[in-house]
């Protein structure tokens, strides 16, 4: 069995490496990808050059939340391009190039955040407005931003489920 992490920060994905090959029983290797979510070239980049022929279980478990107001992905807000759109581009990617079979026969793990449900946060929870992904209302919320991202991952795993579930008929 081969285990992988794909992080943006080197020292963390080394300690990660470390971490997993003291807790994966018999795994013949534990290595460590560079790809930065919030980038989408490096999705891009990281899709093509990635060295396997299957991805069996991809975990998805970005969580950033950036302070004040920065844009990635062509102009759109940060945290939402980082947890949302990274996963979602290189999920979709992956799929496309056949290394993750979009047949149900891998699985994919969108981690989320109870923080998506409206109530559980000090600001009240998300305020999606598809129209303004690049969350230009001033003045910028970071928690706002974050339970934006979070009830995206919670909407792409049931549209993903209900795709492979078509898919497989």
């Amino acid at each position: 069995m081969s285990t992988h992490t794909a992080c943006r920060d080197p020292k963390k994905a080394a300690a990660a490496v470390a971490s997993l090959e003291q807790i994966i029983p018999n795994s013949s290797t534990v290595s460590f990808l560079p790809l930065d979510l919030s980038i989408k070239q490096s999705v891009e980049s990281f899709v093509k050059s990635f060295p396997y022929p299957r991805i069996d279980l991809l975990l998805c478990n970005a969580g950033c939340v950036n302070a004040s107001l920065t844009h990635a992905w062509g102009n759109l807000e940060a945290t939402f391009a980082a947890n949302h759109l990274g996963h979602f581009a290189l999920v979709m990617l992956l799929i496309k190039r056949g290394v993750l079979p979009g047949n149900g026969s891998s699985r994919v793990v969108v981690v989320s955040s109870g923080i998506h449900v409206p109530g559980r946060s000090p600001t009240g929870g998300p305020k999606f407005d598809f129209d303004n992904l690049k969350n230009s209302v001033e003045p910028y919320d970071s928690m706002v931003a974050y339970a934006n991202s979070k009830l995206a991952n919670v909407w792409f795993s049931y549209e993903l489920a209900r795709w492979v579930k078509e898919k497989g008929k």
